[in-house]
């Protein structure tokens, strides 16, 4: 159903993992605030953690209304279980921060004006604990006087987080399906999952069917107005910020992603200075690009910064940015590349999704993946042009076989998978504007 044009429309993001410049919280924040700049039918609200960043709360476009309200942390127990008292007492935490929120946000409304506004709360990134933390509060709220207004909103529920692990956990399971058939069963909650494999999973355990949602890193790009053979932006040599990024064409020349993202282990990043040095001492018309930032005092990340930099000081066809980049500079980063090495944990992304796949996928990167994980079968259902090189004599060999865009010829994204109803494929689904869907979803 499309958007009341006579209503105002509340957007209002619920985001207690907002905490610091580091993972896909910020990233996807900045996706919706950009989408929706021109929008003058959508305000957008952003309640993140009281330890986010002012400066980075302030650069957001001006209509964005922020407040730093939540104190727990996103990701206390998300690699392990405490004692069941203490997560109780964590998530019973959470549902009061929870309950604030919602109320909060609902405090100015009242009868003559609450038909001339639409609500709708957007919980982008949810794990077991926090669906559980909030289907607690949505009990409660329904419980008192705010119940005839909580009838009157609507939340959308991102599902990132697998169900299964590496192991298949039944314990894991369990939680994540206790957790969300709660929070399902309160009406005013829109599901949405984030790929293929999490919409099968998620149907089956909340026994309803569970539909795609766009990659929010595109953002509000159309995918039919994307030029492949646009001029491309390629970051000047050496060790740079993002600040001086500079223009430079040439067509002849292959643009490839080493990496880029939080600098983390379990994505291959301390190995980047010796896959680096023997790609840099085999090829010659390449440029490399590695982008990353650091967001921890590990001594192992911190001295794979310093061997990064010292390889780009003396190698021309090399650009370090080490900084996090804007939504608009991520966005240039991927127009001006051919190609993207992934080199993630078999283990860790199993079952584990990546926003940086997705948008490889959308500016129509080659693939070059180092392991076997979800990457590698979310490369085949896309049908994007991917290689395996499980070793890194294996990937310098495959380089021979990138082309730059300009001379490929445009690859439909067609994948053997379609879902969803009629003709929409899972790829319509992925990469359609922001707005467009968010306008399809309220009611």
């Amino acid at each position: 159903m499309s958007v009341n044009q006579t209503a105002q429309q509340r957007l209002i993001i619920l985001d207690p993992g907002l905490r610091e410049l580091g993972g896909h919280h910020p990233a996807t924040v900045l996706a919706i605030a950009d989408a929706f700049t021109n929008n003058e039918q959508v305000s957008i609200e952003l309640l993140c953690h009281q330890d986010c960043p002012t400066a980075f709360t302030e650069n957001l476009n001006g209509k964005v209304k922020v407040t730093h309200h939540f104190a727990t942390d996103f990701y206390q127990y998300f690699y392990q279980l405490p004692s069941n008292q203490a997560l109780q007492q964590y998530c019973n935490r959470l549902a009061l921060e929870y309950i604030s929120a919602i109320k909060l946000c609902l405090s100015g409304i009242n009868k003559k004006n609450k038909k001339n506004q639409k609500i709708m709360f957007w919980c982008h990134t949810l794990n077991w604990q926090h669906a559980k933390a909030l289907a607690l509060a949505l009990d409660v709220l329904k419980q008192n006087h705010e119940a005839e207004y909580v009838a009157e909103i609507a939340i959308i529920v991102g599902l990132m987080y697998s169900p299964l692990d590496s192991i298949k956990s039944i314990k894991r399971k369990m939680h994540y399906e206790l957790a969300f058939r709660h929070l399902a069963k309160h009406d005013s909650v829109k599901f949405f999952a984030v790929d293929y494999e999490l919409q099968k999973q998620y149907s089956s355990l909340l026994n309803k069917y569970v539909d795609i949602q766009p990659c929010l890193l595109v953002g509000e790009s159309q995918k039919n107005n994307h030029n492949i053979n646009q001029q491309i932006n390629v970051y000047h040599l050496g060790v740079i910020t993002a600040d001086n990024v500079k223009d430079r064409s040439d067509n002849n020349q292959v643009t490839i992603i080493l990496y880029t993202g939080d600098a983390k282990l379990n994505k291959g990043f301390s190995e980047l200075p010796n896959i680096t040095g023997i790609l840099l001492a085999n090829t010659s018309n390449y440029q490399f690009v590695i982008q990353y930032s650091i967001t921890n005092d590990s001594t192992i990340l911190s001295e794979t910064d310093i061997k990064l930099k010292s390889l780009a000081s003396e190698h021309s066809n090399l650009t370090v940015i080490n900084q996090f980049l804007e939504h608009h500079e991520l966005i240039e980063l991927f127009k001006a590349g051919d190609a993207i090495l992934f080199n993630y944990d078999p283990e860790v992304y199993q079952y584990q999704s990546s926003g940086v796949l997705w948008l490889a996928a959308y500016h129509q990167l080659d693939i070059l993946n180092m392991t076997k994980n979800w990457i590698s079968r979310e490369a085949e259902r896309l049908n994007l042009t991917h290689f395996y090189c499980n070793s890194i004599i294996k990937l310098n060999k495959t380089l021979v076989n990138i082309r730059p865009k300009s001379l490929k010829v445009t690859k439909v994204v067609n994948p053997k998978e379609p879902v969803g109803e009629k003709n929409n494929t899972y790829s319509d689904k992925l990469f359609v504007a922001l707005s467009e869907w968010f306008n399809n979803i309220v009611d």
